[in-house]
């Protein structure tokens, strides 16, 4: 028992090291040029990541989001799927709104939701984080004390789960945070699949 719950507090501290760029606030957007000088960066950390562990049927029914989604609103498209990091996700699903994305965080049995902006090809959220695609990957671009950083966070998207699904599967969180979340997701316009 206390090994368990020591295992799960470091487990919590690597999450939270390797995560914090998307979790944390970043001081401004980083520029089209800030975000350039880094692609280098990213395209390196893709070389060591994790190979693409999708079977061809999850690349299939993602493909097929996404190639849905082109027809109301191809700004958004590429980005729309369930994203995997190392113990999170990171769910991004269509609004209503052009351009809007709704995002749902998951990790550690805990869910967090907030809007994202899809401007210039690269996705906004709400922490002023500029998230960027490159090809199944998507790193996460922060400006903190002046600087930029680039993180390879999220890779291997796949299709979007219903969002009482993903509910069902943070076992941490409170029924009032579920229930505000899922609030939240329909009062933003946010679409389930």
């Amino acid at each position: 028992m206390r090994f368990t719950k020591i295992f799960l507090s470091w487990l919590a501290i690597i999450f939270t090291m390797i995560c914090s760029p998307v979790l944390a606030n970043s001081d401004r957007y980083p520029t089209s040029a800030e975000v350039e000088s880094t692609r280098g960066e990213l395209r390196n950390q893709i070389q060591t990541a994790s190979p693409d562990v999708r079977t061809l049927k999850e690349k299939r029914a993602r493909q097929l989001l996404v190639s849905h989604w082109l027809k109301h609103d191809k700004e958004t498209a590429q980005f729309l799927g369930n994203w995997s990091a190392f113990e999170s996700s990171m769910s991004v699903y269509p609004a209503k709104t052009r351009n809007r994305v709704c995002l749902v965080y998951i990790g550690l049995g805990q869910v967090d939701f907030e809007l994202g902006r899809v401007v210039d090809g690269k996705l906004r959220n709400a922490r002023k984080n500029l998230l960027l695609l490159e090809g199944n990957y998507m790193g996460v671009g922060s400006i903190s004390e002046g600087r930029v950083s680039m993180y390879l966070i999220y890779h291997s998207p796949r299709a979007l789960e219903s969002i009482n699904k993903v509910m069902s599967e943070s076992t941490e969180s409170s029924n009032a945070q579920k229930t505000k979340l899922i609030r939240d997701f329909k009062k933003y316009g946010c679409i389930n699949p």
